[in-house]
């Protein structure tokens, strides 16, 4: 049973707030901390984000991606049997959030989330393609929200504290959504390979520790900590021989791909990436400067913008390439 992709979409919130922009709030609720003008973007490579409104909540970026796909010809989600919000944040601990947007859209599938940091939308893809290979369901959509941007901290203690939370002050908000569907014709399949590993040791380098039964209660816990150098440590360490295991196993090699996508918290950190890892850099989408750190958006977004601008085509193969807190390494290889 081949699996196929029949639509893409993505959003983003109207606003967009610079890095300049990050830097005056910081400096505003915190004068006792010296900030140098330009830092974030120096740090970074991002220049801007876009930004949810108070009224906008993950849902909501899931919602607006799911309507903008609908738009578009021969769509249709009436019979979708199968939806699944795969994202990094979410409405509420209880109920799962797909079902705020199911009730939105006016499906009746089977709805549950999934959670694995910005692992979330990848692994989401690939339950929905097992599901749909073993006869499960028929149709489904796999879609993300993401509003990270309310990790943001804005009264710090101390330049330790600063360092602490500076991953919250990259974070761009959006919206991504992919509909799937069965195929009979094999040669139609989107799905042509993914493979994934989990290295848990290091679980507390990235977190956000407010909500669950270790800190229920405590604005402080509400906060992204952590998680700079040491997944970028984790991640260089790891990625390249992971990578070229799934190449081989796969039997593709770069020049194989069109377009190349790999989840993106910094610009250096991308381009270490690229440099160890010896990926082609002019088949990467970069969406870091201009979008931020989007979570689990980063990649389903950076495919949507690469088909509106017409840089890949139907029946192109692309390589994903998922970096997760946790932490977790995914790689999908997809037709388009």
């Amino acid at each position: 049973m081949a699996v196929k992709i029949i639509g893409i979409s993505h959003y983003f919130p109207e606003r967009q707030r610079d890095s300049l922009e990050v830097e005056s709030i910081i400096k505003e609720n915190n004068p006792h901390i010296r900030i140098t003008s330009g830092l974030i973007q120096k740090i970074t490579g991002i220049k801007s984000r876009p930004l949810a409104a108070d009224e906008e909540f993950s849902s909501t970026m899931a919602i607006q991606a799911i309507k903008k796909l609908t738009t578009k010809k021969d769509v249709d989600i009436s019979d979708v049997d199968l939806l699944i919000f795969a994202s990094a944040t979410q409405d509420l601990i209880e109920p799962a959030t797909s079902h705020i947007i199911q009730e939105a859209i006016g499906t009746s599938a089977h709805c549950f989330d999934i959670k694995n940091a910005c692992n979330s939308f990848i692994n989401g893809l690939e339950v929905a393609q097992t599901f749909i290979e073993n006869g499960r369901y028929t149709k489904a959509l796999v879609v993300t929200g993401e509003k990270p941007s309310v990790s943001f901290k804005q009264k710090l203690q101390d330049r330790d504290d600063l360092k602490n939370s500076f991953a919250g002050y990259t974070f761009g908000d959006s919206g991504s959504a992919f509909l799937l569907q069965k195929d009979s014709d094999e040669n139609h399949n989107s799905f042509l390979f993914q493979k994934s590993i989990a290295l848990s040791k290091y679980w507390s380098a990235g977190r956000l520790p407010g909500g669950g039964t270790r800190h229920p209660r405590g604005d402080e816990y509400s906060y992204f900590h952590g998680g700079g150098e040491a997944l970028k440590e984790a991640f260089n360490d790891l990625g390249s021989d992971f990578l070229q295991s799934c190449l081989q196993e796969s039997n593709f090699d770069y020049s194989d791909f069109a377009k190349i996508y790999i989840h993106q918290v910094s610009e250096s950190f991308l381009v270490d990436f690229i440099g160890i890892t010896q990926i082609p850099a002019a088949k990467v989408k970069i969406t870091i400067k201009e979008y931020g750190n989007l979570a689990s958006s980063s990649l389903p977004v950076g495919i949507s913008l690469s088909i509106e601008n017409g840089e890949i085509k139907p029946g192109d193969r692309i390589l994903l390439i998922g970096l997760a807190g946790g932490i977790s390494l995914s790689v999908s290889i997809l037709k388009i």
